[in-house]
């Protein structure tokens, strides 16, 4: 058995009369024995979870897959391994590397609270 990296996208529909689209990339892992049946695993995963709701503004919220679009074989699991890289163009830096520290920064304190309580 082999372990794939798929990458799952989903087209996030929010019904509010806006015209911005919103997508979901989600990397999931795959055991498999070819890169064939981790397609098809990855993307039985997507066709089952779609889904319809209703928001708490009564709008229709629809996730509707889209498709696999990438799959890695990863051939080693080790200790800091990298798993997936994706080079970011911006024309906002500053914008992105303080969108990361904030991030980190809420990583770290839910970290610092959790090692606190246990």
């Amino acid at each position: 058995m082999n372990w794939y990296v798929a990458k799952i996208v989903f087209n996030i529909d929010i019904n509010y009369g806006e015209n911005q689209k919103q997508f979901d990339e989600q990397f999931r892992l795959v055991a498999a024995r070819s890169r064939q049946e981790a397609y098809f695993k990855a993307s039985t995963i997507g066709q089952t979870e779609e889904e319809n709701f209703m928001s708490t503004n009564k709008k229709t919220i629809v996730w509707k897959f889209i498709d696999v679009a990438e799959l890695h074989e990863v051939t080693e699991m080790k200790d800091g391994m990298e798993i997936y890289s994706t080079t970011i163009e911006t024309n906002h830096p500053n914008c992105y590397i303080q969108n990361t520290k904030n991030r980190a920064a809420q990583l770290s304190s839910q970290h610092s609270f959790q090692t606190l309580v246990n």
